[in-house]
This record gives structure tokens, sequence and C-alpha cells, in this order.
């Protein structure tokens, strides 16, 4: 169990401990993060248990006891209430598609991995610097089928944040579903990489778009640069930017599968470098270290709008 700010972490079997609340400022999302092989229940019910019943984060926030003498003569008082996850072994068939998922690895360029495949088979796929887990690099994203325990890709692209532009490859990987991806990326200029991802069961934390809410600053990349970016998620989902002076809007929504967000994000008139366009695509929020990836092509998947912030 976590806190979406990273205040508060604790891994099964300790406890988090007491967590003393005592003012109007508290104010933490907890999330609770099942294991692989199992599944989270939902918050347990019980005497002054919170958020009991509920399958979803948990919200704690004691910025409404202001002016409530009944609510902060708790908050002054030595009373305990709790927040205890419930999780079970997971003995139901997986309902993911046999590549379907959150994958983590490294490529034989010594590059970390983030890959993403959806339901439908479209694959984001996030390297890092040779050596430099932390620092994005590019995205690789394309459609791709599966049969069987073979994945096979013809229309990747691989958006280098460093080049102009993007270069086209063929990806073909074995599966074994929510367990190991291993393959290779081939391509057109003659190079290959390597790759070998483990299954990351963070894929099923249940997503909900208050996770996302917030403001963010972080680095847009274009075809025309990078850029400073602000970034406003709204807990209806309404998204709104800026950058350079470019005012864009759009609307993350929830998928039926996985913790990712689908993301459509329209850029207004000049001096926007795709004026009003839309791009659709896809947010990713890693709840353990903070950071929000989004990714959203054109239709022609020539450019797009390729947002990182921790």
């Amino acid at each position: 169990m976590i806190t979406v700010s990273g205040m508060y972490s604790c891994v099964f079997p300790e406890s988090c401990g007491a967590i003393d609340v005592s003012d109007t400022s508290f104010d933490e999302t907890f999330v609770a993060i099942p294991d692989a092989g199992y599944r989270f229940e939902g918050w347990q019910r019980r005497d002054r248990g919170l958020c009991g019943g509920s399958r979803s984060e948990c919200a704690l926030n004691t910025a409404g006891f202001a002016g409530n003498s009944a609510l902060l003569s708790i908050l002054s008082s030595d009373q305990t209430f709790f927040l205890d996850a419930e999780f079970v072994l997971d003995e139901q068939p997986s309902s993911l598609a046999p590549s379907e998922g959150l994958w983590v690895g490294t490529t034989d360029q010594n590059q970390a991995l983030l890959i993403i495949v959806l339901s439908d088979g479209t694959f984001y796929l996030f390297y890092s610097l040779a050596g430099v887990p932390d620092e994005i690099q590019g995205v690789v994203q394309g459609s791709s089928s599966t049969m069987g325990s073979t994945f096979t890709s013809s229309d990747a692209r691989d958006f280098d944040l460093d080049i102009d532009g993007f270069v086209s490859a063929d990806i073909n990987a074995q599966v074994t579903p929510q367990q190991l991806f291993e393959g290779s990326i081939s391509y057109n200029n003659g190079s290959q990489v390597d790759f070998l991802a483990s299954y990351s069961s963070d894929y099923e934390i249940v997503p909900s778009l208050r996770l996302l809410e917030g403001d963010y600053s972080g680095i847009v990349a274009l075809e025309e640069g990078e850029f400073a970016t602000e970034l406003r998620f709204n807990a209806d989902g309404a998204v709104s930017g800026s950058a350079l002076g470019c005012q864009f809007t759009g609307t993350a929504s929830t998928r039926p599968s996985g913790s990712v967000y689908d993301f459509s994000l329209r850029f207004g008139g000049s001096p926007c470098p795709d004026a009003n366009q839309t791009f659709e695509g896809i947010i990713y929020f890693d709840v353990r270290t903070g950071t929000l990836f989004a990714v959203v092509p054109n239709r022609t998947r020539t450019d797009g709008f390729f947002f990182l912030v921790n």
C-alpha cells in the first residue's frame, strides 16, 4: 500500500504503523497494490474502518474539518481509525489478452524498458538512455497481433526524442502471458535491439481519474522540439495546458481493463504547431514513483505529443 504523494509506503506483511493526523492539512490518497498472483478485494469493513468496501483508491483529506467542531474534536483526540487492504489469491482465469499488460525490463543496449500492450494490441514501448534508466530517450508505438505465444508488429515506429521524425521497425517476440515478454526490434536501417521484460501486476491496479488529478510541469516533445509545459488534470477527466503560448484541451478516461487511460488532446489555433488538430493516445501513471507518461500520436503517426513528468 502506498500513497500517491510517496509520503507513505508499506509492504506486506509489514504495517504502515500509526499515522498522526492532528490538523486540517492532511491530504493523502492511498492505493492498494497487489503482488503478482493476488488481487485487491477492497478496503476492509470494520469498526472505525476507513473506505470500507471500496475497491478504488482511498482519499483522506481533513481540509473539510475546518469550522466543524465535532470533526475538529476528533483531530484533537487520541481516537484511532483503521485502513486495512484485503488481498486474496487470484485463482480466477485471467481476462487479459495474451500479450496485454505492463511489462518492465531491459534491452541488450543497457536501456530500461517499460512496455504497455493494450487489449486491442496497440502498444507503447518506452526506452531509456543507455545506462540511465530514469531518463526516457524515446517510445516505439504501433499495432500488433498475438497468435499463440507469438507477438508480431509490422508497423512499429520509433520516435527518438533526439531525432526529428521516426524510424520504422518490425517487432517479433515470444510471450508467456502475465510472465515474460522476449523479442527483438528490427529497424529498416538494418539495426536490431533485443529485449526481455517481465509482467508487472501494477497493470491491474484499479484506475481512477482522481489519481491523475492535479497540476503537472514537465517537458513535452513535438516534431518542432522540446518545450516546458504545464498540464492540469481535473477529477472529471478534463485536461488543459499550455506551452509557448499554445493552449490545448483534452479528455482522459479509464479503459475497460488495465491501469492505463485513454487520452484525447486538441490543440488551439496559432501559435500552436499542430493548430486545431486532435491527437489520441494514452496516459500511464506510475503510482509507485509518481511518474506520468503521456503519448498522443497524430492520426498519421508522423508526429505526436510526448509528455513525461516525475
